[in-house]
């Protein structure tokens, strides 16, 4: 069956600058760019004689990257550091804050359930990634200097346990149950 994909006006390919990205109270006009999910199987392998034989193992979900702009009001470094401390952390400043520790569930519950939402040119959803029992892992701040007029980008990293993934194909089978 050949494929008129460039010649049908029906047939619409996803772009990649049709997505919002929602984390927690984070602004969706400031994000900037994110990545997809993406998955590794890894693998169990016995040789016998001079071959080799694989077979599947456990789904490992890679992190998810994303930058956003920082915003100065609303301030979106403030937002991130209030993040931090909503999971658990407080500087070492007296014993009391020494004490004090990060644990999953208050990270998970600090950033919510992160959602990327493709759309379509119309602005409708094509599809919906959530990224499961998600908490940030990596936030660099960014840079300053004197020599650029450019924008200051906060980069961040997401660590998650598993995606789902609604879509508007109703043969996807990696849904939200």
């Amino acid at each position: 069956m050949a494929s008129n994909f460039y010649s049908d006006i029906l047939v619409e390919p996803k772009r990649s600058n049709r997505f919002f990205f929602y984390l927690n109270d984070i602004d969706v006009f400031v994000v900037r760019n994110v990545a997809k999910p993406s998955f590794s199987v890894s693998t169990a392998e016995r040789k016998f004689g001079q071959h080799r034989f694989r077979w599947p193992g456990s789904v490992t979900w890679n992190d998810v990257s994303f930058t956003i702009t920082d915003a100065a009001n609303p301030d979106s470094t403030a937002k991130l550091v209030n993040h931090l401390v909503d999971a658990g952390y407080l500087p070492p400043s007296s014993f009391d804050n020494s004490t004090k520790f990060l644990s999953k569930a208050k990270m998970v519950t600090a950033i919510g359930v992160p959602r990327i939402v493709q759309i379509d040119a119309d602005g409708k959803p094509l599809e919906e990634w959530r990224l499961h029992n998600a908490f940030i892992v990596n936030a660099d701040f960014g840079k300053l200097d004197y020599e650029n007029d450019s924008l200051v980008d906060i980069s961040l990293t997401i660590s998650y346990d598993w995606a789902t993934l609604n879509g508007t194909n109703p043969a996807s089978k990696l849904v939200q149950s």
